[in-house]
């Protein structure tokens, strides 16, 4: 982040001063020596032709012609330099604030059964499946893969492994947060072709 970006993103909102008193005073002091000066102006005016009296510098030389207005030009620097001024005096500050947002993670091991009695048929409407009427197995595999992706749109982190089961169980893929590699583990299992190569059709369970 660039210095005009960091202070671009500051909020006069979330400013904290560590010398407010002491720029308030300095304030009041200015604008009571100016109130004096003015007055002391006004006095210099009513007793002039008095020899005795006070007398004071122009605030502004006078100089009569067109272009007088120009010896004014000067003061509008400084004066829009005093809000500045006494900010700066009040030695502002903001406090940096981190935050981290975390889930709690899980480890979830999605067990996948590709038993015979998975070849029954099972009927499904809203998951993507190979056959709306097609075997069980590919509904299990289908919710498996819904469930992955709500997981990943959440934005959670968890340990997720996939295990593939008959007669034995088969690590298709270890415990991992890699959400895309499991996707792919599951994908390769939903392959009609692979499901019937599936070497354990038995269910040691049951």
């Amino acid at each position: 982040m660039t210095v005009l970006q960091a202070l671009g993103s500051l909020s006069t909102e979330g400013l904290q001063y560590w010398q407010r008193d002491t720029s308030r005073l300095l304030l009041l002091a200015l604008l009571g020596s100016s109130l004096l000066l003015f007055v002391l102006r006004a006095v210099r005016a009513q007793g002039r032709s008095n020899p005795g009296s006070l007398v004071l510098p122009a605030l502004v030389p006078g100089s009569p012609g067109r272009t007088s207005w120009v010896r004014y030009l000067p003061i509008l620097p400084f004066l829009a330099g005093l809000p500045l001024f006494f900010i700066a005096v009040a030695d502002p500050f903001t406090a940096l604030v981190s935050e981290e947002v975390s889930y709690q993670v899980r480890r979830i091991s999605l067990m996948i059964d590709a038993s015979t009695s998975m070849t029954s048929t099972f009927t499904t409407e809203t998951l993507n499946t190979v056959s709306k009427t097609g075997p069980a197995f590919f509904t299990t595999v289908a919710a498996a893969e819904r469930f992955v992706q709500l997981r990943q749109k959440a934005g959670y982190r968890d340990l997720l492994a996939l295990v593939e089961f008959g007669d034995q169980a088969y690590v298709i893929t270890p415990f991992t947060s890699d959400y895309d590699n499991v996707l792919l583990s599951i994908a390769l299992i939903r392959d009609p072709v692979e499901f019937s190569k599936f070497p354990n059709r038995g269910t040691v369970i049951a």
